[in-house]
């Protein structure tokens, strides 16, 4: 068992190893998508390595998506910030 499956005790139905996800500043990050089923049907991607980086869609390609723009946003404020 993973450790997002005893942390969340939901069902992992994939994981995806995201490497190189482009980024608007040049920069490619490497990281692992974890997506989830909901009690509602949605799928819920998340980035374990950055917290707070979660989102979610009707379909796994949306979540994707979703998530990756979060991941996004994420990177730029923490850029900004200085982090």
């Amino acid at each position: 068992m993973s450790r997002t499956e005893d942390a969340t005790g939901r069902h992992i139905c994939a994981v995806e190893d995201a490497s190189r996800l482009p980024h608007p500043d040049g920069v490619s990050v490497h990281v692992e998508i974890v997506y989830e089923v909901d009690e509602d049907g949605w799928v819920v991607a998340s980035v374990p390595e950055v917290p707070g980086v979660h989102s979610q869609g009707r379909t796994r390609e949306e979540a994707r998506a979703n998530v990756i723009d979060a991941l996004h946003g994420m990177l730029g404020l923490r850029a900004a910030s200085g982090r």
